[in-house]
């Protein structure tokens, strides 16, 4: 017997057709806490929903994402290059701002406001004190 016939007698085998239906059928069988095994990708807000384990050797490695700004940028706003000098996240933190906006029904800016309150270590590090203090002034 085949590996992929031992598979079907678990695992039901075929393609959901839509990110929306490929999503709805991992977070289904994760509600019925049922096995899941497919592919998917991240960032995305049904990832930072769902504690997914990655199976080693089946993933892509990492893209590079590169931050590009106009050439006429540095002189006309340093001050944003020098935090999109500094700015980093990691595909679990933009999984879990997607959530939050997904969960929430936010817009960007709301999702905004919840990153500024509830990730201040995180974008603190990106900007001065002084203008760190203006933010959470501000909030």
């Amino acid at each position: 017997m085949e590996l992929q016939d031992k598979l079907e007698d678990t695992f039901n085998f075929g393609i959901a057709g839509s990110n929306a239906a490929l999503a709805g059928t991992m977070a289904g069988a994760y509600a019925k806490k049922e096995a899941w095994v497919g592919y998917y990708w991240a960032p995305t807000a049904i990832m930072g929903k769902l504690d997914m384990i990655r199976l080693k050797g089946s993933e892509y490695e990492a893209a590079a994402v590169n931050i590009l700004v106009n050439k006429d940028m540095p002189e006309k706003a340093p001050d944003i290059v020098e935090i999109l000098k500094k700015y980093s996240t990691s595909v679990a933190d933009n999984n879990e701002f997607l959530s939050q906006m997904d969960n929430n029904d936010w817009t960007t800016e709301e999702t905004a406001i919840w990153f500024l309150k509830n990730k201040e270590s995180l974008w603190t590090q990106w900007v001065s004190k002084d203008v760190a203090e203006k933010v959470k002034a501000a909030l």
